[in-house]
C-alpha cells in the first residue's frame, strides 16, 4: 500500500463526531473560565497546564502539565473563539467534500 492509499483511507475514516466533541469541550471551557484565551501544554496540547510558581514581575511564572510532565515558562496560548471557528470549518469542509464525492459517484 503506497502513501497515497494510506492518506485516502485516513480521509475516509475521518469522524466529525470527534470534532463535534472537541467543539463542545471548547465551548464548556470558555463558559467555565469566562475569557477567550486558554493556556495549552506545548508538548501534549492539553488544557491541563497549570501555573505552579508565581515569582513576580522580573522572573516569569513556571508552568506544569500533569498530563505529560512538561515544565516550562511559556505555555501555548490560544483564542477559544478562533479554535471553535477552526474546528467548525473543518466539519463544514468535510461535510461538503462528502456531498461532492456522493455526486461524483
Amino acid at each position: 500500500m503506497n502513501d497515497e492509499n494510506i492518506e485516502e483511507n485516513q480521509k475516509e475514516e475521518f469522524d466529525t463526531d470527534e470534532l463535534d466533541n472537541i467543539i463542545e469541550g471548547l465551548v464548556q471551557i470558555k463558559s467555565r473560565i469566562g475569557r477567550g484565551y486558554i493556556k495549552l501544554c506545548p508538548k501534549c496540547v492539553t488544557t491541563a497546564v497549570r501555573e505552579f510558581s508565581v515569582t513576580g514581575i522580573l522572573v516569569p511564572s513556571k508552568y506544569y502539565c500533569p498530563s505529560c510532565g512538561w515544565i516550562g515558562y511559556v505555555p501555548l496560548e490560544a483564542d477559544i473563539d478562533e479554535l471553535i471557528k477552526h474546528f467548525e470549518e473543518l466539519v463544514k469542509d468535510h461535510d461538503e467534500n462528502i456531498k461532492r464525492q456522493g455526486r461524483n459517484k
